[in-house]
């Protein structure tokens, strides 16, 4: 009974890293979209929190950053790696996010890419979207990461 409980979790589990890899995977290419478009110019100006780099160098970045995400998660086997992968990455970002809002508010991150001009989102909006995407994010996946620790490596007995 234990058995068939474990690897129902690593099923969900999976489906959970798929989904969120294939989510943040979706958001690097709009923000690639975003990025390579020569009409942004308010890209180029210094970030807030790294100023010694532009906007679009961190959002370049973070494209590399979410693309090697998603590349860990499609690809690995082991599910408490990608959650691992994911619970870091999103706290990092949410870290960031939490900074950005403690000093200027809700304001634009163009977190979404070219998503937000397609979708008709305000930067107000995109800001909400991307600090609730990251609220519910970052406990889950260390959810996981604690869970699968205590519960799906362990020695099954007869095995």
């Amino acid at each position: 009974m234990s058995q068939i409980r474990a690897n129902s979790f690593l099923l969900d589990s999976k489906l959970y890293v798929i989904s969120i890899a294939s989510f943040y995977v979706f958001l690097a290419l709009a923000k690639l979209w975003t990025i390579t478009q020569p009409f942004v110019s308010d890209l180029d100006r210094p970030d807030f929190v790294f100023s010694f780099l532009t906007l679009r160098q961190l959002l370049m970045i973070g494209v590399l950053g979410e693309l090697a995400l998603g590349l860990v998660c499609f690809l690995n086997k082991n599910v408490r790696i990608s959650w691992m992968c994911i619970a870091s990455f999103s706290t990092a970002l949410l870290a960031y996010r939490t900074i950005i809002l403690f000093y200027l508010g809700l304001s634009p991150c163009s977190c979404m890419g070219i998503l937000r001009r397609w979708f008709h989102i305000s930067m107000q909006t995109e800001s909400i979207l991307t600090l609730t995407f990251l609220l519910v994010v970052v406990p889950l996946s260390w959810f996981y990461v604690l869970k699968s620790d205590t519960n799906s490596f362990k020695k099954q007995p007869g095995s």
